[in-house]
């Protein structure tokens, strides 16, 4: 049975294309090291050592699967975040992997790249998802689900049950603000020093790579058709706002712990920076 026949949302690996061994092979090798490192050199516990490694192992493929969906014209971009995300989980030790697949579904919901429209099913797990993070407060991204369904409900292919869900989303994120309220603590990461010019240029950049992608090259997974630039723009811009609702907003905590989000935008930049200095393709 196929993952597609239950969920709209899924987008199974098949090795038949060098990207996806590739990418398999990596975080492979990337478990089979941090484990020994963390077992052998630091002489750490079995069990600790074992969910370390999975877990390094998870920051580099949920940042190559977030940079395929945030940038998917790019195949460099998700391998450069991968790495980037890499160094971020050394530094933290840990990201908020809840929070990582609700960027994941959002992107997923609003750029209709999987090319089926959601199912009720998928529209259940993400509000669910949805309410768990609010509670968590967390209560941000219910907004970035909100839109995201209202997107998928607005643009071709036009998915008129998505109003609906973006209406639940809409409430699950007001009652959390009401009972879970967002605390507003740690600013000195966020409002000092080079982190206000440099958050300036990254929004800058990213938003001319938003622009770039009027006309993508990609296409839907199933119905191998184009996708729909105005709805991957969407997707793009979303998850911007939301990274960067998180960053002015909450703790630098939070914003470290989604740090895959922020190496996809800096891995996307680089290279557009790069392609403008070297005048080279990146396609």
């Amino acid at each position: 049975m196929q993952s597609s026949q239950f969920s709209a949302l899924a987008r199974p690996l098949d090795i038949s294309y060098r990207t996806n061994l590739s990418i398999m092979l990596m975080s492979f090798f990337v478990m089979l090291i941090a484990f020994f490192y963390q077992w052998w050199h630091l002489d750490n516990a079995l069990w600790e050592s074992l969910w370390w490694a999975a877990q390094a192992g998870l920051s580099v493929f949920l940042a190559w699967a977030l940079g395929r969906e945030i940038d998917p014209d790019v195949n460099s971009t998700a391998f450069l975040a991968a790495f980037l995300s890499l160094a971020g989980f050394y530094y933290t030790g840990s990201y908020q992997w809840g929070l990582l697949i609700a960027f994941l579904m959002i992107l997923r919901i609003s750029s209709h790249i999987c090319g089926q429209q959601i199912k009720l099913t998928d529209a259940l797990f993400c509000l669910a998802l949805c309410a768990y993070l609010c509670w968590q407060g967390q209560a941000l991204i219910g907004f970035a689900f909100t839109a995201a369904f209202l997107a998928d409900s607005r643009l071709a292919p036009v998915h008129v049950r998505s109003q609906w869900y973006a209406l639940a989303a809409l409430i699950i994120t007001i009652l959390a603000f009401i009972f879970f309220p967002v605390s507003i603590t740690d600013t000195y990461f966020q409002f000092s020093g080079i982190w206000i010019p440099g958050i300036g240029v990254v929004v800058l950049i990213f938003l001319q790579v938003i622009r770039e992608y009027k006309n993508p090259g990609s296409t839907e997974d199933y119905k191998t058709q184009p996708l729909n630039g105005h709805r991957i723009q969407a997707a793009q811009l979303i998850v911007l706002l939301t990274a960067l609702s998180i960053y002015l907003l909450q703790n630098y905590r939070t914003t470290l712990e989604i740090a895959p989000v922020w190496a996809v935008i800096l891995s996307a930049e680089l290279l557009r920076v790069y392609r403008w200095i070297t005048k080279r393709p990146l396609y």
